[in-house]
């Protein structure tokens, strides 16, 4: 099958070996001056609008080993531009290949809002949000799935305190690429200590500019 193993730092199978991604839609209309995938597709030459492969669809059910993966590392499942028909094929492949296979589905967009119509999601899916704070109360209330917070880049103090949202895992890193800005450390201690509060495991990207310790945590893996 075409999903390639990732060198995404927290995609990784039970074990902690590196899991997967698949991208049977790519591209976003979010703009983002920080984001690699953009920056990959234009060094590449491809077109970064919204896109459906239809050749990538049933690449999970190729995969009969469980596996960790990783939805549409190359755009955003939910995004902006993307059809309500495009994300239904997508899920009722994940589906499939969770019931077939026991695939966990790691998903991570900029649109939560749009998680609750087309619920219910498959029941090893993760679902995450990046960071804004419109993104986090459209995660309040989701219901019997794993959710998570990725703050990467990290760009101003979070305060999930007054949200009402209790993730089931928050990663944290910096911007990347030119001009890329490292947070405060403040604003990562703070949000370290929520999480601490809360009971959450934290993942510290190697891209942060960090002396203190180095947390590492995934919550599934052993």
């Amino acid at each position: 099958d075409a999903m390639t193993r990732t060198r995404i730092e927290w995609v990784r199978h039970d074990d902690g070996s590196a899991g997967s991604v698949w991208n049977p839609v790519t591209g976003c209309r979010h703009g983002c001056s920080w984001c690699w995938a953009r920056r990959q597709a234009i060094r590449f030459g491809w077109r970064f609008e919204p896109t459906l492969h239809e050749d990538r669809l049933d690449e999970p059910l190729r995969r009969r080993k469980a596996t960790t993966i990783l939805v549409s590392s190359m755009g955003d499942l939910l995004g902006e531009g993307v059809p309500h028909s495009w994300i239904g094929r997508v899920l009722s492949r994940m589906e499939a290949a969770e019931l077939a296979y026991g695939h966990r589905f790691v998903v991570l967009t900029k649109n939560p809002s749009r998680y609750r119509a087309f619920a219910p999601w498959p029941g090893t899916a993760w679902l995450g949000t990046s960071i804004t704070m419109t993104a986090i109360e459209a995660m309040c209330g989701l219901e019997r799935i794993k959710t998570f917070l990725s703050a990467e880049p990290l760009l101003g103090p979070v305060n999930l305190r007054a949200s009402g949202w209790r993730p089931d895992w928050i990663i944290i890193g910096a911007q990347t690429g030119p001009g890329a800005v490292q947070p405060r450390r403040e604003w990562v201690e703070d949000l370290v200590k929520q999480a601490d509060a809360l009971g959450v495991p934290v993942f510290l990207k190697d891209n942060l500019a960090w002396e203190g310790e180095r947390r590492r945590e995934i919550p599934w893996v052993r």
